[in-house]
């Protein structure tokens, strides 16, 4: 297999997540290529065990391998050194879906999540970004139903010492996987009311 930092890091995210005894849910795993800008993106979805099928809530993970970090990367394992930051970013989409009502704004709904996480992941905390609420319209039935999503956001740095050393990298998905449970932990508690499947 290609000993590539990039894949090595998705594959300890993936088992990390399993371990933390969190199910793959919802989006298929997709990995895509930004044929213009020579970007990488990984994308997968996890959610607590025993939820509904689709889960209410879920993490919809999103890892991204920017070009600038290929041609540092590259540029290491020829023995050049790193000149620009080495980097992986990963955004954490916290997803409810399938919503009757939203009995809160968007401002409450935030009052039941944290604002960042309590431990830096690797060099930085995963910080909030945004919070989107969506209706969707069923012209059929003329129904509605509501979706909300808060998005977190971190960057991950890599020098040549955390490149060389496995143990700090796992260690650092740890956390990350670990905040990801709690979170969705929290965002199962908040009292919202769902439509019957």
């Amino acid at each position: 297999m290609l000993d590539h930092l990039f894949l090595r890091f998705i594959a300890s995210l993936k088992t990390s997540l399993s371990s933390s005894m969190l199910e793959r849910a919802g989006l298929e795993e997709q990995l895509h290529n930004d044929m213009m800008l020579g970007d990488l993106t990984f994308e997968t979805s996890y959610s607590l065990p025993g939820e509904a099928s689709p889960p209410h809530v879920r993490a919809d993970l999103t890892v991204e391998w920017p070009t600038w970090s290929q041609g540092s990367y590259r540029s290491w394992s020829l023995g050049d050194g790193i000149e620009d930051p080495i980097e992986i970013v990963v955004e954490v989409a916290l997803r409810f879906t399938g919503l009757s009502e939203l009995p809160m704004t968007p401002q409450q709904l935030l009052t039941h999540l944290p604002r960042h996480s309590s431990q830096t992941i690797m060099n930085a905390p995963m910080e909030l970004q945004r919070v989107t609420v969506e209706t969707s319209y069923d012209i059929t039935t003329d129904g509605s139903e509501l979706s909300a999503e808060v998005v977190y956001e971190t960057t991950c740095v890599f020098d040549e010492q955390i490149i060389e050393d496995d143990d700090r990298v796992q260690a650092a998905i740890a956390q990350l996987t670990g905040w990801i449970s709690s979170v969705l932990v929290q965002a199962s508690d908040i009292p919202l009311t769902y439509l019957q499947l």
